[in-house]
């Protein structure tokens, strides 16, 4: 079976929309963002009623307009730096807007991600292939086809940097600031990881390729650290589970699930399965309670389920104010808001004031809105008022 036929397809796809590959440029993106326009268009334009045509916007003015407006915050900016003992320091924006043509100007603002009058595409449809993979790994992404003779101004920069050439980059100068493709083909969000693996393999055209340039190093530096972290956490994974000492054996179960949660969504059964070990070799592990009633909760949605581990934990040491805080994110997520407030006025009287906002920033800040801040704020005016009435046992 060829893993890669899928790839192939759209590829043949591409080829067969193409019918005159000479005059055909390319763009892909991660998903469908909607309309295809500049950012200076959605900057200036989208969204705010305007219309470059209707209020006669017309293109040579609308460029006249968004280069001396670069120009004025860029200057005004430059003011802030200190060049003072570098006269001659390459990077002086006076001297970049004197001496460069305004197409030069703009793919240099373009290249650093400024806000500009043109659309990055390519004239290779493989490296549009790769931004269309490459980013929102769960959701569709699109290749989207369009004709030079279709749109406004179509050039390349005459001093194109590493990451332009590599890239096969031709700026798209659009009259109306936004473009209409003449045919677009989605690329299905799950099979993202295998196109850019057959890109890779097969035309050698991956980040490294693409991004070319100091910038590209710095992206490529995060994500080589996301590598780099998930095999430090096999690495740990794989040493607490040597742990041969009976007396530490509960606590590195309860380890390699903090590892594995730290993994990701993907390993949250795992983790599972190992704070039932650590449970079954200590019944009166608390954290081991309170870790599994958090992940029922968060990332299993089981909030019954959860309550019944933090009230184990609650159980066997009532003077812990993390415990009911997790328990009252619980039963906020269940939408039993009486039952949360009581259980935040548990954790207020419950171990001490830092025990208290540590976990109440940690688990119960990332939750908390409006009905939650209203039924707090109401139960505790009832509460002052009538303080017999005010629960002490949830």
């Amino acid at each position: 079976m060829d893993k890669f036929k899928k790839a192939r397809d759209l590829i043949r796809e591409m080829e067969d929309a193409s019918t005159d590959a000479n005059d055909y440029i390319y763009r892909g993106e991660d998903k469908d963002y909607g309309k295809i326009s500049s950012s200076f268009y959605r900057e200036y334009f989208e969204g705010t009623g305007l219309n470059a045509f209707e209020h006669n916007f017309e293109e040579s003015i609308v460029d006249a307009l968004f280069l001396e407006k670069v120009m004025k915050k860029a200057l005004a900016w430059e003011k802030n730096r200190q060049f003072d003992n570098e006269p001659d320091h390459p990077d002086r924006l006076q001297e970049l807007f004197e001496h460069k043509e305004n197409r030069e100007l703009i793919s240099k603002l373009q290249h650093y991600r400024g806000k500009t009058n043109v659309i990055d595409f390519t004239k290779d449809p493989l490296i549009a292939f790769y931004f269309a993979c490459n980013g929102m790994p769960n959701e569709p992404g699109r290749i989207i086809l369009l004709r030079r003779s279709s749109v406004g101004k179509v050039w390349e920069p005459s001093e194109p940097s590493r990451r332009v050439t590599a890239q096969k980059s031709v700026f798209v100068q659009p009259p109306n600031g936004f473009v209409v493709p003449e045919k677009t083909i989605p690329v299905d969000g799950d099979d993202k990881n295998l196109m850019l693996a057959y890109l890779e393999e097969r035309h050698g055209i991956s980040q490294k390729y693409i991004y070319g340039d100091l910038h590209g190093f710095a992206d490529y530096q995060v994500d080589h650290a996301n590598e780099v972290k998930e095999d430090m956490l096999k690495r740990f994974i794989e040493l607490f589970s040597t742990e041969s000492d009976p007396k530490q054996k509960a606590q590195s179960h309860l380890s390699c699930a903090t590892c594995y949660h730290m993994r990701g969504k993907q390993w949250v059964e795992h983790a599972m399965n190992e704070i039932s070990k650590a449970i079954k070799l200590n019944p009166y592990f608390i954290e081991a309670y309170d870790f599994r009633g958090f992940l029922y909760s968060s990332e299993c949605g089981d909030h019954k389920r959860a309550i019944q581990d933090l009230s184990r934990s609650i159980k066997i040491c009532p003077n812990q104010a993390k415990s009911y805080v997790l328990r009252a994110r619980a039963k906020a997520m269940m939408g039993n808001n009486q039952g949360m407030a009581q259980d935040i006025d548990n954790a207020l009287n419950n171990g001490t004031r830092e025990e208290f906002l540590e976990a109440f920033g940690e688990f119960f800040l990332p939750i908390l809105n409006d009905t939650f801040l209203i039924e707090l704020s109401r139960l505790y005016t009832v509460w002052a008022d009538n303080p017999q009435g005010a629960p002490h046992d949830p």
